[in-house]
């Protein structure tokens, strides 16, 4: 058994070869099937998902900062040179699997042709909940790649027209919805108030780093944007801005003076 080579095809992901006699459960061939076992048997599209879901992993326990190619190889059990052959850098790598889940998530399926039943209350509720449902498993993410947009306008972009963009039709469209059905005041900037959802729960997802809770999500609809979608008084619509009292200054030269 001394003279009989272990023979290893390091060219494909089978199992090693092990010499004829050596028992598979002597430390050799143990060692030998372990390394096997670390290499990829995937490929393709099968490859590139386990890559962008060791990606989230990785991003969940180390950070972005912490996160390394070696890491994010070896979780998905192949080498660093199939990473590099489908993304340049680290920054490319954890943007594409950002916009693969945002892919993912689309085709769960969208607010555009809702049951006459559901009212604008319900639909946005509704959505509130989609949005920190995908947050809550893109968080780390979203807030390496909303650093990266300050820097990069590939990142820059890619987030304005596969995330923001999108999003803000969706909600502008729910309340056009509402205003058809009489629910929203046809005289409200459905364009402002459509971006109160999204920024209040992302500001408080993403920067504050605090869990949004269904109840959270029903307080700023209820609290926040219903009222803002209720028609104005009409002594509040013809009313003029009042004029600054004698005693009154603008805040921000008050402000200067002290």
């Amino acid at each position: 058994m001394r003279g009989k080579p272990l023979i290893v095809d390091v060219a494909t992901p089978q199992l090693p070869v092990v010499a004829e006699g050596l028992p598979e459960n002597c430390p050799a061939a143990i060692a030998m099937n372990a390394i096997a076992g670390l290499r990829s048997r995937k490929r393709g599209a099968a490859l590139e998902q386990a890559i962008r879901e060791a990606v989230f992993a990785e991003l969940a326990e180390q950070g972005y900062t912490g996160l390394t190619i070696d890491a994010v190889a070896a979780r998905a059990k192949t080498g660093k040179a199939s990473i590099y052959r489908r993304w340049p850098n680290k920054q490319d790598l954890v943007l594409d699997a950002f916009l693969a889940r945002l892919d993912a998530e689309s085709e769960r399926g969208t607010f555009d042709n809702l049951p006459e039943s559901v009212t604008t209350r319900a639909a946005l509720i509704a959505l509130g909940r989609r949005i920190v449902e995908f947050v809550d498993a893109a968080g780390e993410a979203m807030r390496a790649i909303s650093c990266e947009a300050n820097r990069d306008a590939k990142a820059a972009g890619a987030m304005k027209e596969r995330m923001h963009e999108p999003t803000h039709r969706a909600v502008v469209a729910l309340l056009e919805r509402g205003v058809r059905r009489s629910e929203v005041s046809a005289d409200v900037d459905l364009d402002l108030v459509a971006q109160v959802l999204p920024a209040m729960l992302t500001h408080q997802m993403l920067l504050v780093g605090r869990r949004v809770t269904g109840a959270d999500i029903t307080r700023i609809v209820d609290g926040v944007l219903i009222p803002s979608l209720q028609a104005k008084p009409a002594a509040a619509k013809t009313a003029s801005k009042p004029a600054l009292k004698a005693t009154e200054q603008p805040v921000d030269k008050a402000l200067a003076k002290r």
